[in-house]
């Protein structure tokens, strides 16, 4: 979680954007975890939920294999699409995700 994030010209560890997210914007950390996972690719795979200080995991199903239009990918990988090719918000890519698998 200490690698560096270059987001929208600030430069900060995965687990600063997530802590940012929590106490600034008020996200629940699942919903933080998974927007900064979208938003900076280098973060994925070098910092878990847990890792990151998200209480119960923060990632709640979001391993869990999603069967969807023919494609089978974990509900993480389902949201981070949402988010980059959809267009939707972290929030509304969760809900979505989550009303789908």
């Amino acid at each position: 979680c200490d690698t560096s994030c270059d987001y929208n010209g600030h430069t900060t560890s995965c687990r600063g954007r997530i802590d940012w997210l929590v106490n600034s914007d008020h996200k629940p950390c699942s919903v933080a975890y998974l927007k900064v996972m979208a938003e900076c690719p280098v973060c994925r795979g070098k910092c878990s939920p847990e890792e990151a200080g998200c209480r119960g995991g923060g990632g709640e199903n979001c391993d869990t294999m999603c069967d969807y239009n023919g494609h089978s990918t974990s509900c993480r990988q389902r949201v981070e699409w949402l988010l980059k090719y959809d267009h939707k918000t972290c929030p509304a890519a969760f809900a979505k995700v989550m009303a789908e698998c």
